[in-house]
């Protein structure tokens, strides 16, 4: 959704893109009565040197431009023609590191899990304000970090029910793939899905979706086609474990022991 170097994935940070994205979904809606819908990403900077940049890092003019490239992204979601809308807020993306309890900003961005929220809250009222009420918004978020010290199922239910109630129309949620735990290679960028909370990460969710209008009731009785990240939509070594279980296959130790009174 920013103008700068993406890897594999498709873009939306400018008005150029938008004739191509409307060609994309006038095939699909030609083909299928399936919806279309479009997930917008954000990433912090990553370099060969291992370095990575952090949402403590950021500015608070940074954090501005954060926002409002990801609300005019939304807007050129809907001028394309797509059905919906989601905010990829889950493992080692932006939204996610800011919605994390690893988040220690001490501003109003960080610390508390009101604050964790306020990013995507402010983005939420922009973005409603901006596309109207008639047009589906989702989040994909983390059920669980698979971190020492990261956001478990105590925390992220109430992620849930917060942006439930603050309008967000369904919630995706995958879990794990942090850069916390990456395991470094020489001279390559770090891959928030080769550590061990990587091998936890899936890249199919479940959405729970709210029935707030008619237009949006009728649009969700077909499966919405997601055009996500490309390049985790066949990860071979990409393990889901509904079950509890460790990428070995065997029962785990409980990843309670992370937990923490605190939200």
């Amino acid at each position: 959704m920013i103008d700068k170097r993406s890897g594999p994935l498709l873009r939306i940070c400018d008005d150029r893109f938008i004739p191509g994205l409307a060609e994309l979904v006038k095939e699909v809606h030609e083909e299928t009565d399936s919806k279309i819908g479009l997930q917008i990403v954000h990433f912090l900077k990553l370099a060969r040197t291992g370095y990575r940049q952090k949402v403590e890092d950021l500015s608070s003019e940074e954090i501005q431009e954060i926002i409002e490239a990801t609300v005019r992204a939304a807007v050129r979601v809907r001028r394309a023609g797509f059905d919906a809308v989601e905010w990829d807020a889950e493992s080692g993306m932006t939204l996610s590191s800011f919605l994390s309890r690893l988040n220690k900003r001490r501003d109003g961005y960080g610390g508390n899990l009101e604050n964790r929220l306020r990013i995507l809250l402010e983005i939420l009222k922009q973005t409603r304000r901006e596309v109207g009420d008639d047009f589906v918004i989702g989040a994909r978020i983390n059920g669980d970090d698979f971190v020492l010290g990261g956001t478990t199922l105590k925390q992220s239910t109430v992620i849930a029910s917060r942006l439930a109630e603050e309008g967000v129309d369904y919630i995706s949620v995958s879990c794990g793939g942090k850069f916390e735990d990456a395991t470094p290679q020489p001279g390559k960028p770090l891959d928030c899905y080769s550590g061990y909370s990587g091998k936890r990460a899936g890249p199919v969710g479940i959405c729970l979706m709210r029935r707030t209008s008619t237009l949006r009731r009728r649009s969700r009785k077909r499966l919405i086609v997601w055009v996500s990240r490309l390049q985790s939509l066949h990860r071979e070594d990409s393990v889901s474990c509904p079950s509890g279980r460790n990428p070995s296959g065997r029962q785990g130790r409980s990843d309670r022991a992370s937990q923490s009174p605190s939200l």
